[in-house]
């Protein structure tokens, strides 16, 4: 087994920088994504409004993503890493401004925070790309379950730096502990556009291609379909709503909800690790459908426990399971396409990621109007990802395994 520090040395220095601004970004995000929400109930919002910013920002990112892969071939990675880095700035400045719904919808959606810390947004499908092509075929897996770790850690950090929120509030007032930590934000993004600005992105020197060939295309468009499957039904299951039903359903409060979702984060980084491995005994498509049955159920019976610390079990052991395909999904894709399609064949399956699961959030939020307590959201999370589940064996049974060694 390689050294994991050996072999992180060894890196490009562009693939280096990437992992280092993907696990400080990943941090805010996921800080900034749990106080979204708490800023916004202060304010007087319901369960519906943030659902349907949630919703916005999907879109957003839905919008950004399938831009970003029409144009990647003529703009190239760096610059589509600075106009990711600007949304940066335009969520921090805008979230900081006291703003009425309407307004705070078009921010969501032309900004870079998404209910998902970090993880739907335009960053990852291009950072994805960018390291495919600096990074060997047979490393990919590897290096993409240490940019999956890397970001599982900082944002189970990011949540649990969410229980000095009330602190901050006490020394600053509730609403100037937000705007700080919003332009605090925004300035962040400042920084990551300048380190962009300056890496070069052209290493490899991969071509870029304006569409799919035919082969590649029949295959994205499945992958793609069964893939909005699973992003519907994880749009049920945002943080930004977990931590509102948390509170609701059982009082928790932001450092109880902070520490299970810092619990789950480090399972979940654990997953990336194990990811790779895995995958190389049975297959990319094997390791990112082997947990997804277990973690389904987990969420369903988490929906109907009756105290917090069932649910947070729960909750906490499906964080690790569910995340055994995410360095693997990329692969997966990557290894049924050509290398100059990868930009073109992530940001398609990304698009409709983001797309399906905008619809998601917005239902949630009227789900967690109903009065019982239990937690429907969850449920139609649970239901709808074994659906996924069930398409997708279908699919690799019928799709030769290219990435098994990757």
């Amino acid at each position: 087994m390689t050294n994991p520090l050996a072999f992180l040395t060894a890196l490009a220095i562009q693939t280096k920088a990437i992992l280092a601004i993907r696990t400080v970004r990943v941090f805010s995000d996921s800080f900034i994504t749990l106080m979204i929400p708490l800023h916004l109930t202060s304010r007087g919002f319901d369960t519906v409004a943030i659902g349907a910013i949630a919703s916005c920002m999907l879109l957003g990112s839905a919008f950004t993503i399938g831009i970003a892969g029409a144009l990647a071939h003529r703009l190239g990675l760096r610059v589509l890493l600075c106009l990711a880095s600007l949304g940066m700035v335009v969520s921090g400045v805008g979230w900081s401004l006291e703003a009425a719904l309407p307004a705070l919808m078009l921010i969501a959606f032309f900004g870079s925070i998404n209910p998902h810390g970090g993880e739907a947004n335009l960053f990852r499908p291009i950072e994805h790309a960018a390291l495919a092509d600096l990074v060997p075929g047979t490393s990919q897996a590897t290096v993409f379950g240490y940019y999956s770790f890397l970001g599982a850690m900082a944002g189970a950090l990011g949540a649990l730096a969410i229980g000095v929120l009330p602190a901050l509030g006490d020394a600053l007032g509730s609403q100037a502990s937000f705007w700080v930590i919003f332009l605090a934000y925004a300035a962040l993004g400042s920084v990551i556009f300048g380190i962009y600005a300056f890496l070069r992105m052209d290493v490899a020197h991969v071509p870029r291609q304006r569409a799919l060939r035919p082969g590649s295309r029949a295959k994205v468009i499945k992958m793609t379909a069964i893939f909005c499957v699973d992003a519907f039904g994880g749009g049920f299951v945002v943080n930004a709503l977990i931590i509102v039903w948390l509170t609701s359903r059982f009082d928790a409060s932001i450092a109880m909800s902070g520490a299970l979702f810092f619990c789950a984060g480090v399972l979940a980084a654990t997953a990336q690790l194990l990811a790779a491995p895995i995958s190389r005994r049975i297959g990319l498509g094997g390791t990112m459908l082997v947990g997804h049955v277990p973690s389904s159920i987990l969420l369903i019976l988490a929906a109907i426990s009756p105290s917090f610390g069932l649910a947070a079990a729960f909750l906490i052991a499906r964080g690790f399971l569910s995340q055994l395909d995410v360095p693997t999904r990329a692969a997966f894709v990557f290894s049924q396409v050509a290398p100059e399609e990868r930009a073109m064949a992530i940001s398609f399956t990304f698009l409709p990621f983001s797309l399906a699961a905008a619809a998601s959030p917005l239902l949630s939020g009227w789900l967690l109007l109903e009065p019982w307590g239990i937690g429907w959201h969850l449920i139609a999370a649970g239901v709808i990802r074994l659906v996924y589940a069930a398409l997708f064996f279908r699919f690799v049974v019928h799709t030769p395994e290219n990435g098994k060694t990757s």
